[in-house]
């Protein structure tokens, strides 16, 4: 019984609206012209806040956290800080002192570079999907592949220099190219290397031999060795502010850029307490216009409504009637908003991608935000038909005849 009164409490609603369609079409209109800006705004804020986050998390530099100074770390350290959940990555490193690698082609050019030694390992952040390096196998950043005209697979020479009393020592060692760094990764000339590789240079420069490389003579370093900083990177952008926190406790002096990030979660809470504002204020006036819209269409079918009312048309038929309008009303203003936005969305993209990235989105809706606009629209709606919903209730059909008849 109730789901036959619903349908037909549809059907004379689509019926209804059929016949004043001026005026269906000028309440669409009306919500439309509210919802499509609200669409662009959300879609601004969205986009504007999402493209600088994704490049944010796409820039490994922004989960790396750095040591200030040097330090006296052992292994118990390091498998204390691999064990929290913010390490996405973590390897040991000596002295900057120890860590230069003057390298140079193997074809006997004159050109030679100085270049700082960094350790890898296979999950390294920078690497990008390059090779790992690996004993003689090493990854050099973009400006040195530049000075010494380098690509991957081709050989180097490594050098390495150490004062014992008046006498200069000089070791070198066969290298070759793996990968090259992107250039946004750093400028400076760098070198990655295995750890295994940066220990043995250490130990030599430090007057002591490497056996397992064959440099030098003399006692071999202690295996307790103590390393002075480390390489690390945060699991995910969420987790640097985090993850600097911890070591901040640990009487670590660190620098991130947590400010960064931090500077873009401010921006996403501003702009959606901006945006709800406008919103609030936008489907406010939007839910009490379709009110008004949709109790004054009940107050001007006072006759129809009192003629359906002794006819035997069920109360509850004729309190959905209205509901049924502007849950109708609300759909169709939701729709062709989202076809405005449509229409304007690639105008904007292509407006601010002139003079920011091409291939940056700075006006985006996901599949959720259309589902959630419609649905959102539609609530308001028929948010909005209650009061005509109550007023045909409480309606008398007899002072309805009455009403019309005087």
């Amino acid at each position: 019984m109730l789901a036959r009164q619903f349908t037909l409490g549809l059907n004379l609603a689509l019926r209804d609206y059929r016949h004043e369609w001026r005026l269906s079409l000028c309440a669409v209109l009306g919500l439309a012209a509210v919802v499509a800006p609200l669409l662009v705004l959300y879609a601004l804020k969205f986009g504007i806040v999402a493209s600088i986050r994704e490049r944010l998390a796409q820039d490994p530099r922004s989960r790396e956290l750095r040591l200030i100074g040097h330090g006296n770390f052992d292994g118990a350290f390091f498998a204390r800080v691999r064990s929290w959940p913010e390490v996405g990555f973590l390897v040991p490193a000596t002295r900057f002192l120890a860590a230069t690698l003057q390298l140079r082609r193997s074809d006997n050019a004159s050109d030679l570079v100085t270049a700082e030694m960094w350790p890898s390992a296979g999950s390294d952040p920078l690497l990008s999907g390059l090779l790992e390096p690996r004993d003689t196998g090493v990854v050099v950043s973009r400006s040195v592949a530049d000075k010494l005209r380098l690509s991957p697979g081709d050989a180097l020479r490594g050098q390495l220099g150490r004062m014992v009393g008046d006498a200069r020592q000089v070791e070198r060692m066969p290298l070759t190219v793996l990968g090259v760094l992107d250039a946004t990764v750093t400028d400076r000339d760098v070198v990655m290397v295995s750890l295994p590789f940066l220990t043995a240079t250490e130990d030599w420069r430090e007057g002591g031999a490497a056996p397992s490389r064959g440099w030098g003579s003399g006692a071999p370093a202690s295996t307790d060795r103590a390393f002075a900083s480390f390489r690390l990177f945060a699991r995910d952008i969420l987790s640097v502010e985090a993850l600097r926190e911890r070591l901040v406790q640990e009487g670590l002096d660190i620098q991130s850029r947590a400010a960064d990030i931090q500077l873009v979660r401010k921006l996403d809470e501003n702009l959606a307490f901006l945006f709800s504002v406008v919103a609030g204020l936008g489907m406010s006036g939007c839910v009490v216009g379709l009110g008004m819209t949709l109790w004054a269409a009940a107050e001007r079918k006072r006759r129809d409504i009192a003629v359906m009312q002794v006819l035997g048309m069920p109360g509850f038929t004729l309190a959905v009637f209205p509901v049924f309008q502007g849950a109708l009303t609300s759909a169709l203003g939701a729709t062709l908003a989202l076809g405005a936005y449509g229409l304007i969305a690639p105008l904007l993209n292509g407006r601010f991608a002139e003079g920011v990235d091409r291939s940056a989105v700075v006006a985006r809706l996901d599949a959720g935000h259309v589902c959630a606009a419609i649905l959102l629209t539609v609530a308001a709606g028929m948010l909005a038909s209650l009061a005509a919903s109550l007023h045909v209730l409480r309606q008398d059909a007899s002072k309805g005849l009455r009403h019309e008849g005087s």
